[in-house]
């Protein structure tokens, strides 16, 4: 399963989802979830225009969820439950308040319910642009066949010398090729640095989902953001029995920090330019205007965060 994270960006998730469909090479068999959220009646409006355009795509997995608690939504999307079954009614009445046990004991419940969740996820945020073709089944193959790695990255690979968020430098890990025909390397996240030191996130990386999900439901979270901090803190009871990172030779994915939304971190790096607010955006696309992707062919990257231009000139 892939999940994609939105909220008041309808212009970067529909570049996001059209790179997407176009190097996912499986992306026909793979259940696609948007799970995403609006501040104001335009941006709601421009997802619903982005709704319908993929509600038409009849041959695509793809369902837009909106977002109303997110803890509860995601655990539903994670556990993988049918919609309206005793499970799924069960787990929202759970998140309600229903439970008056202790918070030990509702998160084993969670776990009890969740005892099934599809083996592999790719979780990406709105603003992550694909880059070239990768099939899901078999990087997620690759990641369950191999007991030593935690993750594999769609954003990592050699040549990434730059570190965006701190602006600085890093250096590149040693790596091992593990499939040549693909060109997937290995290397050990835990003796990396910058982006090679963070083996759990959520921009365009695909996790165990067995392995990961009894210890993510006791930790507390509530958007993307802080979903992505808990994984960085777990990190650690990993770091013996899961030392190993998979990526390509290539990255297949890179992030396009052009503007912030989330409240939690609100220092992190981003371009900040006026005409890159989400709500310019937004205006932008209810108008028609969709983002220029011609810019990504050949594009080379040294960071796993990229400023891409995506307005069309003029």
């Amino acid at each position: 399963m892939i999940i994609v994270f939105s909220k008041d960006r309808a212009f970067q998730l529909e570049a996001c989802l059209r790179t997407l469909l176009a190097q996912c090479q499986d992306v026909a068999n793979v259940p696609v979830r948007v799970l995403w959220t609006a501040s104001s009646a335009n941006h709601r409006q421009a997802y619903d225009v982005l709704r319908e355009i993929y509600k038409s795509q009849s041959s695509l997995r793809i369902e837009f969820v909106e977002e109303s608690n997110f803890r509860r939504d995601l655990t539903l999307i994670l556990g993988n439950f049918e919609v309206g079954s005793w499970r799924d009614r069960f787990v929202r009445w759970l998140m309600r308040g229903g439970s008056t046990s202790s918070p030990q004991s509702f998160s084993q419940a969670l776990i009890g319910l969740c005892s099934r969740p599809v083996p592999a996820m790719l979780f990406v945020v709105d603003d992550t642009l694909f880059l070239r073709p990768f099939h899901f089944a078999e990087c997620s193959r690759t990641l369950l066949a191999s007991n030593d790695a935690l993750a594999f990255s769609l954003r990592l690979g050699q040549g990434l010398t730059h570190f965006y968020m701190g602006n600085c430098s890093q250096a590149v890990p040693e790596m091992t090729l593990v499939d040549d025909s693909r060109k997937i390397y290995q290397f050990r996240w835990t003796e990396a640095k910058g982006d090679f030191e963070y083996p759990l996130e959520v921009s365009s990386s695909i996790l165990k989902l067995g392995l990961i999900l009894p210890r993510l439901l006791r930790k507390k979270w509530h958007s993307p953001n802080t979903l992505e901090l808990a994984l960085a803190n777990m990190t650690g009871r990993y770091r013996e029995r899961h030392p190993m990172l998979l990526t390509f030779q290539q990255p297949r994915a890179v992030s396009v920090p052009l503007n912030i939304v989330q409240k939690d971190f609100t220092e992190n790096r981003h371009g900040g330019q006026d005409r890159y607010h989400p709500d310019a955006l937004c205006a932008r696309f209810l108008q028609g205007v969709r983002a220029d992707l011609s810019r990504l062919e050949r594009f080379q990257t040294t960071s796993v965060h990229a400023e891409v231009d995506l307005l069309p000139a003029g």
